[in-house]
């Protein structure tokens, strides 16, 4: 928020901590953040303006860029989704279609600073995830499923509506697990166990988001 020529468009005061109101998710800056760091490097070394705050014109370029490449590798995961049920050329043109027929494109390169095209990353990789892990009782699959969704809620909160497939599928295979046939409690607890590895994944990658709200406002 320091620079004067609109660092803190909104106004934004202090909170009981000392710490200025952010009410945007960490997300998107940890995806931008390696596309940030070397920026940030060049542009001290290079002496640009706004260096000293990370807001030189190449820093926010090269750091922006990343969000037409979020959308890129959106496009890419819908590909590979549909190819494996209709095929190459539909795929294709189905990705294409909807990378061109909404508004990620949009955000990727009219409103970078937005995180939509970060969040449509997030929520198209936790569809890929979702379809090559569903049918799996592992617990590495739970944990892909829940670190997906860790990931949509981090880039965007709202991103917890990614979770009802697998809370619905966790409900389905507790069920079955008390519904089965082994008589020993430890054996059944254990059965029933797996799911648990999603929630454990999706509290680990959501983390940061948590440190930083309890950071900003206690």
């Amino acid at each position: 928020y320091a620079p004067a020529g609109g660092g803190n468009p909104y106004q934004y005061t202090r909170t009981s901590t000392g710490h200025f109101a952010n009410p945007f998710s960490i997300g998107p800056a940890l995806l931008w953040s390696p596309f940030f760091v070397p920026a940030h490097l060049i542009a001290k070394v290079a002496g640009a303006d706004g260096a000293d705050t990370g807001t030189s014109q190449l820093e926010v370029s090269l750091t922006l860029f990343a969000s037409f490449l979020y959308a890129f590798f959106a496009a890419l995961l819908v590909y590979a989704l549909a190819r494996t049920r209709y095929g190459p050329g539909p795929a294709f043109l189905g990705a294409v279609a909807a990378w061109l027929g909404g508004p990620v494109l949009s955000y990727a390169l009219n409103q970078p600073a937005y995180p939509h095209a970060a969040a449509a990353f997030a929520a198209a990789l936790f569809f890929w995830v979702w379809d090559r892990t569903r049918g799996q009782k592992a617990w590495t699959a739970w944990a892909q499923q829940g670190a997906s969704v860790g990931l949509a809620m981090l880039v965007s909160p709202s991103g917890i509506v990614l979770a009802l497939p697998v809370a619905a599928r966790a409900a389905t295979f507790w069920t079955r697990a008390a519904r089965s046939s082994e008589r020993r409690v430890r054996q059944r607890l254990t059965g029933a166990a797996p799911p648990f590895a999603a929630v454990a994944a999706a509290l680990c990658v959501f983390a940061p988001q948590l440190l930083a709200w309890h950071s900003i406002y206690g």
